[in-house]
């Protein structure tokens, strides 16, 4: 198991919640009592949802730095910045305007504004009763996951069909003419002619391959009638070594966690260190050569056996029908209602960023990466051991 950073300080360094994009929406997430690691400064939330510069805290956490700022205190709107100051999904609202009057708006990330499909939207400035005002921003599209194949740019990240993009399946089994369409159409990594499905098709050469080439999913690479793991070819394959780690009638079972409620705005919280989707042997159909995946709430599925992940690591299937070598769940961040109130392991955001960048736990991809410090618009600025993050709102 790996052994955490020493410049984080210690697992247990508490978590500060800085109110952010779900205060306006009465979110607000479980609080932890702020801490500090050795050598570094509390702080205190300031009102944009950042951090100042503190005093050490003496015993019990009091410090010289006077009373702190009330958690959940609202944030007014301050008229003309087209911002949404105070995170109720509205901009400039409440402030005074001409009626009939329309602007672009945008309450995405500011990076992503005009990539890819992201494009503004509409406000309009209509009256309420003796006065004017700025209503919704209509018609505008933010970013949502990168869907592999498409041709577009839907996380609006500047790179079309990126390899962490979401697979969306249009046929249960690739053949006939979806042999030669370029695309994964059954979103199982094979596409065309190297998919099994589609050997004999008019579109791929060959019938038969020399040997069993692929040790799972049901097909007869070689046509010699013994499938996947039965075929002598697949003796060494680790797929059909997997296979043989649980007693019969049973099947390597890797299980998503259930990580605690996905209610109120986000926040972080100490994790157990351990894997994300832990193997066991359980009761399942799964043909030889694949293994089951369950998740909270989904129906178990059978799939290819994941691969050997490095020291510190371990297999994660993810939502693009995919495995993935994640680190251990040292932290879950729960996502605020913006992004469905998810609960997401994640391990330490031991990221060195440039300046005016900061360790940002991407929606999309589920792991950290280096991004402008966030907004508090569909990003909340968390102080985790003195290192601030941004999370998904």
């Amino acid at each position: 198991m790996r052994v955490i950073d020493e410049k984080l300080g210690v697992l247990a360094a508490a978590l500060l919640l800085v109110a952010g994009c779900d205060g306006g929406l009465g979110g607000g997430g479980p609080r932890v009592d702020a801490g500090s690691t050795p050598g570094m400064d509390a702080g205190v939330a300031d009102g944009d949802g950042g951090s100042t510069p503190g005093t050490d805290a003496g015993p019990g956490g009091s410090s010289d730095a006077g009373p702190p700022i009330a958690e959940g205190a609202p944030r007014e709107e301050i008229c003309g910045n087209e911002v949404d100051d105070d995170d109720n999904g509205m901009i400039d609202d409440g402030c005074d305007c001409v009626v009939g009057t329309e602007r672009p708006c945008w309450l995405g990330p500011p990076d992503a504004r005009g990539v890819g499909i992201c494009h503004d939207g509409v406000q309009r400035c209509e009256s309420s009763g003796a006065t004017a005002t700025w209503r919704f921003c209509e018609g505008e599209t933010l970013p949502t996951r990168e869907i592999l194949s498409s041709g577009f740019d839907e996380d609006c990240d500047g790179t079309i069909d990126e390899p962490d993009g979401i697979c969306i399946a249009t046929a249960n089994v690739e053949t006939g003419a979806d042999c030669g369409n370029g695309l994964d159409d059954d979103c199982d990594t094979l596409v065309d002619c190297d998919d099994p499905a589609c050997v004999g098709e008019a579109r791929c050469p060959g019938g038969c391959d020399p040997t069993e080439t692929l040790c799972w999913g049901g097909y007869d690479d070689d046509c010699d009638g013994a499938l996947d793991c039965a075929d002598s070819d697949c003796a060494a394959d680790p797929a059909c070594a997997t296979a043989g780690t649980c007693p019969t009638g049973q099947v390597p079972t890797y299980r998503e966690r259930a990580l605690g409620s996905s209610y109120g705005g986000s926040y972080i919280r100490m994790g157990d260190g351990q894997p994300v989707m832990p193997m066991t042997c359980e009761s399942g159909m799964c043909a030889a050569g694949q293994v089951q995946v369950i998740r909270p709430g989904l129906s178990p599925i059978c799939v290819p056996p994941p691969p050997e992940c490095p020291d510190g690591t371990s297999p994660n299937y993810r939502a693009s029908g995919m495995w993935r070598c994640d680190p251990p769940c040292d932290y879950i961040i729960h996502y605020g209602s913006i992004y469905g109130g998810r609960n997401v392991c994640a391990g330490i955001p031991d990221l060195r960023c440039p300046s005016g960048q900061v360790p940002t736990f991407d929606e999309a991809t589920e792991a950290w990466t280096c991004r402008a410090t966030c907004n508090n618009g569909l990003y909340d600025r968390i102080n985790v051991g003195g290192m601030l993050v941004c999370v998904p709102c």
